[in-house]
C-alpha cells in the first residue's frame, strides 16, 4: 500500500482502509479462503470459496482501481470410477473506479456451471460443459445486463510418455441490449459480442528429451458479425 504522508498508520493495516480513501494513492492485495468438506473423498465432496483481489493505481490524470470479489461453491461426485459430476455456483462483484465517468461500473453476476466427466482410463478424459452467466451494472443509470448460455466440449490426451495434448470448443449465446462500444460492455461480454459466439482452443505440451519441454497453443473466436480472430504460441522450456 502506498499513502499520502498524513496516512502512514493506515498503511501499517492491510485491512483497515476503505478502497476509495483519496489518501491511498496505489494498492495490490489479493486474499483467498477455502473451507473443504471430503477434500479426498471419491464420492461426494464439496468446498467453498472466498477470493478478493484489490488494485489501485496512481495515473497522470488522477487514480484507477479494480475490486473484484466472489464467492463460490464446488461439489464434485464420481461414480463407477468412470463417471464425474461436478457443479460450481458463483456470485461476484466487478467494481472499477476511474477518473473517467464511463469507465465507473459495479458488475454483479451470477454463475452456474455444471460439468460431466468421462474417463474410461488413466490417458484419454471428455468433458461436457454447460454455463449459465447473468451480469448487470449495478451503477449508473443505464443498468446494462446479460444472459450468457455457453456449451463446451473439452477433450484431454495425457501420457507419461508422449505428453500432454488437449482441446476445447464452446458455442456462447450472448443476450445484450445495450450500447457494445464501451468500457463496461466490453467487460460483461468478456471480449464478445451479442448473439452466437464461437471459441476453440489447442494445447500440446512435450518432453523432447529429460530437461527440454515444448509447448504450442492455439485459440481462436469468431464473434458473431465479426471475422475469425486467430493467436497462436509456442514456448520453448529447459529445466537444469
Amino acid at each position: 500500500n502506498k499513502f499520502l504522508s498524513d496516512g502512514v498508520v493506515k498503511g501499517l493495516n492491510p485491512f483497515g482502509y476503505a478502497f476509495n480513501d483519496t489518501a491511498l494513492l496505489s494498492t495490490n492485495s489479493s486474499l483467498r479462503n477455502t473451507l473443504f468438506f471430503n477434500r479426498t473423498s471419491s464420492l461426494l465432496a464439496a468446498d467453498i470459496n472466498y477470493d478478493n483481489s484489490r488494485n489501485k493505481v496512481l495515473l497522470a490524470n488522477g487514480t484507477e482501481g479494480r475490486n473484484s470479489s466472489s464467492w463460490v461453491i464446488n461439489t464434485r461426485s464420481y461414480f463407477r470410477k468412470i463417471y464425474g459430476v461436478t457443479l460450481a455456483l458463483r456470485r461476484g462483484l466487478k467494481d472499477n473506479n476511474s477518473v473517467f465517468s464511463n469507465r465507473n461500473y459495479s458488475i454483479l453476476s451470477y454463475e452456474t456451471e455444471p460439468r460431466l466427466s468421462i474417463q474410461p482410463g488413466t490417458v484419454f478424459r471428455s468433458t461436457f460443459i454447460y454455463k449459465y452467466q447473468n451480469k448487470r451494472n449495478v451503477n449508473g443509470i443505464t443498468h446494462e445486463k446479460t444472459d450468457m448460455n455457453t456449451l463446451g466440449l473439452e477433450l484431454k490426451y495425457s501420457s507419461f510418455k508422449n505428453g500432454v495434448a488437449s482441446f476445447n470448443v464452446n458455442l456462447i449465446n450472448i443476450n445484450y441490449k445495450s450500447d457494445i462500444n464501451t468500457p463496461v460492455a466490453f467487460e460483461m461480454l468478456e471480449g464478445l459480442k451479442p448473439g452466437r459466439n464461437l471459441t476453440w482452443e489447442v494445447s500440446l505440451q512435450k518432453n523432447l528429451s529429460g530437461n527440454l519441454q515444448i509447448n504450442v497453443g492455439y485459440n481462436g473466436r469468431k464473434p458473431q458479425g465479426e471475422k475469425t480472430i486467430h493467436t497462436a504460441n509456442v514456448q520453448a522450456r529447459a529445466v537444469f
